[in-house]
């Protein structure tokens, strides 16, 4: 009897116990029969690829981690030696004693271009991923975990056309964008953020295949220079090696590979201070004889010199040459492109030299006329264009004498040889330095009148060499053209006929011609040419005073353009070479009319940036400002005003103003403050000048940056993050000459 109770009760409880454990979720039972250090050293197993960061998270909140893995693939090559990778976004989760792959997308990567991704939980975790490698294109993927399933599954993409409107999508499949916001309703706002640190999987093997990439990419980053030297080793303290390559003309550019963000691309920039400035005796001879008091604080140690130096220029030939003129009276004036009839002589910008001296690669320094690419549309390239036929004859027989002539070599385009030609991109980035997509002012070409205007390249629209041939009729027309802003546009039609793919329409561009001049004897005797020391021209002394911070890790020197040296009064008036920062004039919330004197951004230059840029040694250098805004003003830190720009900076044209263009280290110029107030337009009482990116004079709303959210104004600014649109920094202050 007791044995058959016994019996019954075990059977009972065995019944209750599978019921409880039936009950149990899952998740649970996990968590309950393995340990989270088990869980990430099994899922560790699955980080195999050196360029890997990684972390771990509970993204289910089941009581283990996952793990979230951003694996670069590559380098590959483009046939004109760009480099870009494969990025892989791929989240493993514990199951079962093994790895199982929950999300794995795939992304195309290329220098200068962004895939970062951020998680959310709200319920159940979310992914949003952002993709800026389609051109011209934004696309933001959203996804949701689900339980059942155990996978990330797409909830919808938005993607956003540069030059147009947004498109939204499920899938593939294209859906309204009330459709879109109702889907998007799912998905948490900010404050449901997952905060996750992406660490390196192994950072000695990172370190070694950056110093191998760098190694590899030398000959490509040297081509077309003469007497190279490179140097790699850490130059900007991210603890990864970096490439300097110095050539003939004494300039230096370092390239660092970004591998500690959450991107990884080949950035550069000049080193402009060389490596014992003061030391250079053109330099100070120049200092000597302009400004004498600054080279005695050179030799207290107090300030050192930096150098821009300009391109050889020579004259061959001569052209009528177009410029802007004003046709009519009023608001029916329009301004249209003439000529007056009178042949100029021409000047070439030298590029370069062969590699036997012999010949100078010579682009125009001026745009000369405005021409269609063809004049039909067809499959083109440049041999085939009507440009190329009216460069090589109707250009060719009226710009140059015969003597001329018996100078010019061949230069190739698309296997062909011709005596004139225009550049591809692929020769911008040769000559130039900066990736094509900077809006830089070092690329920035004007008429003769002074003003900005674009010209074409020879470079498909959709590709940066010559190939144009892959692509399909409707889009065979498109060319690359560089902007009056120095930038490279995409795609512009080629034609002057209605576009049908959507894409605007140039019927005429600038031209720049490209010829390849044949180095005489006499002819380099009459340029002053010093053929096979390639050392340019000394334009302009920067000094170099104070650091600023471009990271928790690392700093670089301030150089200041110099812009009144007064030895009566004592001191000398310096504004800084590049945009130091990106902030708001006034970022006051219930501002409604703003004035320099009670702006966020005078109070900013005086307090963190004045505090963060000078040591108490240089601070004792600074002599305060004292000047008169409606009031008298003290400053230690300023900007400068409407009437300074034209006193210190003055043109004939306002379009023309290359010394007035200012531009981050990386060469992208940008719009910078003045502290004038706009008392003229009326367009608000809390609008204040500032210097565009071409130079002109304009006027801004004062709040521009804070309703944007672009930035504040605490932040230490990183070269290569800001958006075109931001209105910048560019200080300016008074130092002692004695």
């Amino acid at each position: 009897m007791r044995r058959r109770l016994l019996t019954r009760t075990i059977i009972v409880f065995a019944l209750i116990l599978s019921i409880l454990v039936c009950t149990i979720p899952e998740d649970a039972v996990r968590a309950a029969t393995v340990t989270n250090e088990k869980v990430q050293k099994v899922l560790k197993k699955k980080i195999k690829n050196k360029l890997c960061k990684y972390a771990f998270a509970d993204l289910d909140k089941d009581g283990l981690d996952e793990l979230i893995t951003y694996q670069y693939q590559g380098p590959d090559w483009y046939d004109n030696g760009d480099a870009f990778f494969y990025v892989y976004i791929i989240i493993y989760r514990y199951s079962d004693g093994k790895a199982k792959k929950i999300l794995s997308k795939r992304y195309f990567r290329y220098n200068g271009n962004e895939i970062s991704f951020e998680l959310y939980y709200k319920d159940t975790c979310y992914l949003k991923v952002f993709d800026d490698s389609v051109y011209n294109l934004d696309k933001y993927a959203y996804y949701e975990f689900s339980k059942d399933k155990g996978t990330f599954r797409g909830l919808c993409y938005k993607n956003i056309v540069a030059t147009g409107p947004s498109y939204f999508s499920r899938g593939w499949k294209s859906v309204s964008e009330k459709k879109f916001n109702k889907i998007m309703k799912k998905f948490p706002g900010d404050d449901s953020k997952l905060e996750i640190e992406m660490e390196l999987s192994d950072k000695e093997l990172a370190k070694k295949f950056v110093e191998e990439y760098l190694t590899e990419m030398i000959p490509e980053l040297s081509e077309g220079k003469e007497s190279v030297t490179s140097e790699i080793k850490d130059f900007n303290g991210d603890g990864f090696a970096d490439l300097k390559l110095k050539d003939a003309s004494g300039e230096s550019i370092i390239y660092s590979l970004d591998f500690e963000s959450d991107s990884l691309s080949l950035l550069q920039y000049t080193d402009s201070v060389t490596d014992d400035p003061d030391d250079s005796e053109e330099v100070r001879e120049y200092v000597k004889e302009n400004y004498p008091g600054l080279i005695k604080l050179a030799d207290e140690g107090l300030i050192s010199f930096s150098a821009e130096y300009e391109r050889d220029t020579v004259k061959l030939g001569s052209w009528d040459m177009e410029y802007w003129e004003k046709n009519g009276e009023g608001e029916k004036a329009k301004e249209v492109l003439v000529t007056d009839g009178n042949k100029e002589d021409m000047e070439w910008y030298i590029l370069g030299y062969s590699g036997d001296g012999q010949y100078a690669y010579c682009l125009s320094k001026y745009i000369l006329f405005n021409k269609q690419f063809n004049e039909t549309r067809a499959k083109l390239n440049f041999s085939e264009s009507t440009l190329c036929q009216y460069l090589n004859t109707d250009f060719y027989e009226n710009a140059f004498t015969e003597s001329e002539k018996e100078l010019i070599g061949d230069s190739s385009a698309n296997s062909r040889n011709f005596k004139v030609i225009i550049m591809t991109t692929k020769d911008l980035r040769l000559y130039y330095d900066y990736e094509l997509e900077i809006n830089t002012k070092e690329r920035i070409a004007t008429y003769i009148d002074g003003r900005a205007g674009s010209w074409w390249t020879r470079t498909h629209g959709l590709k940066y060499n010559d190939d144009y041939e892959s692509y399909s009729s409707s889009v065979q027309s498109l060319k690359r053209m560089v902007l009056s802003n120095g930038s490279i546009e995409g795609v512009k039609n080629a034609y002057n006929e209605e576009s049908n793919v959507g894409i605007s329409v140039v019927s005429s561009c600038g031209v720049r011609p490209f010829i390849t001049i044949r180095l005489t004897p006499e002819f380099i005797e009459a340029n002053n040419l010093s053929v096979g020391n390639a050392k340019p021209k000394l334009k302009k002394v920067y000094v170099v005073f104070g650091t600023r911070n471009t990271s928790e890790t690392n700093s670089i020197p301030m150089e200041w353009d110099i812009l009144d040296y007064n030895e009566e009064s004592g001191k000398t008036l310096l504004a800084s070479r590049y945009i130091e920062a990106s902030i708001a004039y006034d970022d006051k919330s219930d501002i409604e009319e703003t004035s320099w004197k009670d702006c966020t951004l005078r109070s900013w230059l005086n307090s963190k940036f004045y505090d963060s840029a000078f040591d108490e040694k240089e601070k004792a250098l600074i002599a305060a400002n004292k000047y008169s805004e409606g009031e008298d003003l003290e400053d230690n830190v300023f900007i400068l005003s409407y009437s300074e720009v034209e006193k210190y900076y003055p043109i004939t044209d306002k379009f023309s103003v290359y010394d007035r263009i200012c531009a981050l280290r990386n060469g992208a110029s940008r719009e910078w403050w003045l502290r004038t107030p706009d008392e003229e337009s009326g367009i608000t009482s809390s609008t204040v000048a500032l210097v565009s990116v071409l130079g002109g004079l304009c006027y801004a709303d004062a709040k521009y940056e804070a309703k944007e959210g672009v930035c504040e104004a605490d932040i230490i600014f990183d070269d290569w993050n800001f958006s075109i649109y931001d209105h910048t920094v560019r200080p300016a202050i008074y130092i002692k000459l004695k």
